[in-house]
């Protein structure tokens, strides 16, 4: 009877060893599911006129779910998957005390942290006041900062934006700090862009008007002397400007076989249109 006992405990032991029909004498463990990161950062620079000055856009946004709904548009209905809304706390609490930008100067000197809620070197200039934001796969947002470190903010030296975020940090690719614009048209292009990110209607319009006059057959002043028309409640001018961007890129591509059409143009044209109570436009006449 023990020697039964004794031979039922051993063939037992040796189960447990080898396990359920493995023949390594064990199971290999499960690879873990790679964690798909909920939010996004992205960082773009605009140089400022004066030495070591740029203004910073911050957008936060959700990959994962715009990839989801990508996804969605190749399934049948029943197929698709539901995608929840990202929702977190937002205002000063998430865009000023929790964003900070990380510099990497050129070989030789030292980087630092720029952070809008310390010092003067870094300010918000505009930012979402919501005391709780919502993501997803169409909705993201956005935050403008100014920047003035002359003696960190050198061409070619690199920038980060890095946001802590839901108990987590999450970085922006880095971007380098382009060069002093080699002409006056550069400038002025740079300086519509940077008006429109901090919301200064008056700038832009200057800038594109200065864009238009430095070079007429481009599309860059048409389109920001309407965006800055349309900010000022001119609709009407805003239109015009608009089709003229439009009919001045027409004019750039005649000789393409099959261009792509600026989207966000033809958006801003119809809304007007739907707006103003005017029909869409003939086609044929476009040719």
């Amino acid at each position: 009877m023990r020697r039964l006992i004794a031979i039922t405990a051993c063939l037992l032991g040796l189960a447990l060893v080898w396990g359920c029909g493995d023949s390594d004498g064990h199971k290999p463990a499960a690879p873990k599911a790679r964690a798909v990161e909920p939010l996004d950062l992205a960082l773009h620079l605009s140089p400022g006129a004066a030495k070591g000055q740029a203004v910073a856009l911050v957008r936060l946004y959700s990959r994962a779910a715009q990839q989801k709904a990508l996804d969605n548009r190749r399934k049948p209905q029943e197929q698709r998957e539901k995608i929840e809304p990202i929702s977190l706390a937002g205002g000063e609490e998430l865009w000023v005390k929790s964003l900070r930008f990380v510099v990497e100067p050129l070989k030789g000197s030292q980087g630092l942290a720029l952070s809008p809620g310390q010092g003067s070197a870094c300010r918000a200039m505009r930012f979402p006041k919501a005391a709780e934001l919502t993501l997803g796969p169409t909705r993201a947002h956005g935050a403008v900062y100014q920047l003035d470190a002359p003696d960190k903010l050198a061409p070619g030296s690199r920038i980060k934006a890095v946001l802590r975020v839901q108990g987590r940090e999450i970085a922006s690719p880095s971007r380098v700090m382009p060069d002093p614009p080699k002409n006056p048209g550069q400038a002025a292009l740079r300086q519509a862009r940077t008006a429109r990110w901090l919301d200064d209607a008056q700038a832009m319009l200057a800038a594109g008007r200065e864009l238009i006059q430095k070079d007429p057959a481009a599309v860059a002043g048409y389109w920001y002397q309407g965006l800055a028309l349309e900010k000022q409640g001119q609709e009407q001018p805003a239109l015009a400007s608009y089709e003229q961007a439009w009919d001045k890129w027409r004019q750039s591509v005649k000789n393409q076989p099959h261009p792509e059409p600026p989207m966000r143009l033809a958006r801003r044209m119809a809304r007007l249109r739907a707006k103003l109570g005017l029909p869409p436009p003939n086609p044929a006449a476009q040719r």
